[in-house]
């Protein structure tokens, strides 16, 4: 089903990968593994950047190879973002999100009602804008922040994020994004920019394992994409 969605303008990014450990104290301060995969690491096939001291840090994204990593080759597709919206181990988010998500009723997801091991938003696709270059990027974790902030995820207009930490950020993306979109932002210190979100469509289902913190390695069903090198940035 075709559906138009609004930009929301000026929004501050932070960049995360996959395999970073920014807090590990934090329920969330941790990237080997995401809301919706318990081996995230494993599935994409080892950190995103380099190991540095038994530490998974991010690398300086070069044009030279396609700005991915020099030490892995992924095994997921590249681009990938989160948007602070967690359907499936928020509860709040998985009580609204019949009612909040604009695609719920298709029929791919309506036989899912009640289904806590399906994703409604895994692998949809968001659009990303800045300085005139355009990135396509996959929804594989939620944040940063806020884990319910339907207003700002799926509401009709330019609203504004309800996350107050990372200075009001309101996507964390992939190193790989980052670089092509030339987005520059970092996990603390990201800043107002002209970077513009939308979100996109979904593609053909198949299985991911999340992370639940009661019920680890539950299989969840997710639209996905066939092809994990998808992303596609304009210049």
């Amino acid at each position: 089903m075709a559906r138009t969605y609004p930009w929301h303008t000026r929004i501050v990014s932070t960049t995360f990968w996959v395999g970073e450990v920014f807090d590990p104290d934090a329920d969330d301060g941790s990237q080997v593994y995401s809301t919706y995969d318990d081996d995230w690491q494993g599935s994409y096939g080892g950190c995103d950047g380099v190991i540095v001291e038994r530490v998974c840090q991010t690398e300086r994204r070069r044009a030279a190879n396609g700005y991915f990593p020099t030490h892995m080759k992924p095994k997921e597709n590249p681009f990938y973002l989160d948007v602070p919206y967690d359907d499936v181990n928020d509860r709040t988010g998985f009580r609204d999100r019949d009612r909040v998500v604009p695609w719920a009723g298709d029929p791919a997801y309506r036989k899912h009602r009640g289904d806590d091991g399906f994703s409604y938003l895994k692998n949809r696709w968001v659009q990303l804008s800045k300085d005139g270059r355009t990135c396509y990027g996959q929804v594989q974790d939620a944040g940063p922040g806020t884990y319910h902030d339907s207003a700002y995820v799926f509401g009709p207009g330019n609203e504004r994020p309800a996350n107050k930490r990372y200075n009001g950020a309101g996507v964390d993306v992939s190193p790989r994004a980052e670089r092509l979109s030339r987005v520059r932002r970092t996990r603390r210190r990201g800043r107002p920019g002209e970077l513009a979100v939308r979100r996109g469509r979904q593609g053909p289902e198949r299985t991911v394992a999340p992370h639940r913190h009661d019920q680890p390695g539950v299989a969840v069903s997710a639209p996905a994409t066939s092809t994990l090198l998808r992303g596609v940035c304009s210049q």
